[in-house]
């Protein structure tokens, strides 16, 4: 049960950002992008797993070590019913809170190459992306001020057991574009980076969240007068997500469950 809040503060951030560009006289054109993002006070829900775990470390079930003292007091009044095990869980309430600060930072890249009067046409290729240098937090804490987990750098991780969601560390997309006048065709392979679930009740088989990539090709075609017909294959090798070990069996942030899909368009200008 995620309850609001009213004496929640207001959240900042201070954000870095500068980079470069280049731009020769060849078709060359390359940026790149240094990003900081310094949060305090962020919104963030509870986390409902930190919660349970900090009742099961500290002890806090009936007959448990820890019962009786302030930290199991304050966690027993978020489970239903009180006292109970682990396993016998059946609501957990989490507020929305003024949470741990967060520092995140990364690069973002792209760099291409662009020739004229190649097949009667330009021919384009390149590739942008972006890499995770960081995404530190401190420590978890609920909205009463009791740690239940430490803070960390949480890049390449599933961070099931955060209020975050996966972080890959890298993304990015290779494109190939041809096209004049009547005919463009673009291919684009997108790629995110694997990742580690750490998550303690994740079976071994599934701690390794293995890479993702992904190959879409579409085709326009403007050869007649007011109209533009398009085809396009999305995920035209029929790639899987990677399995995860999570209630919908793949990752929603960064994966697609749908397989290959062809999509036609026309287009009608006045």
């Amino acid at each position: 049960d995620t309850t609001g809040n009213p004496d929640l503060d207001p959240e900042s951030a201070t954000a870095l950002n500068f980079g470069a560009i280049y731009k020769g006289d060849n078709g060359f054109y390359a940026s790149v992008d240094y990003w900081s993002f310094d949060f305090e006070d962020p919104f963030q829900a509870e986390s409902p797993n930190q919660i349970v775990g900090a009742y099961g470390a500290n002890g806090c079930q009936d007959g448990g070590a820890g019962v009786g003292t302030a930290t199991c007091d304050s966690l027993r009044a978020r489970l239903t019913p009180s006292g109970t095990t682990i396993g016998g869980v059946q609501r957990i309430q989490r507020f929305v809170i003024n949470g741990s600060d967060i520092t995140t930072s990364g690069l973002d890249l792209v760099v291409k190459q662009r020739w004229e009067e190649i097949a009667n046409g330009y021919l384009e290729i390149g590739i942008e992306g972006t890499h995770m240098l960081e995404y530190d937090s401190d420590d978890f804490l609920l909205g009463n001020g009791l740690v239940v987990a430490e803070g960390d750098d949480f890049v390449g991780r599933s961070n099931e057991n955060t209020p975050f969601t996966p972080k890959p560390e890298n993304k990015g997309t290779v494109f190939v574009r041809w096209g004049n006048e009547d005919h463009r065709i673009n291919y684009s392979l997108r790629y995110v980076s694997g990742y580690d679930d750490e998550a303690p009740d994740t079976p071994a088989a599934l701690r390794d969240i293995d890479d993702h990539v992904t190959h879409d090709v579409t085709y326009i075609n403007n050869m007649f007068e007011n109209f533009a017909i398009s085809l396009s294959v999305f995920n035209f090798t029929d790639e899987d997500p990677p399995q995860v070990a999570n209630d919908l069996n793949y990752d929603p942030y960064n994966h697609a469950p749908f397989g290959r899909m062809v999509k036609l368009g026309v287009t009608y200008s006045l």
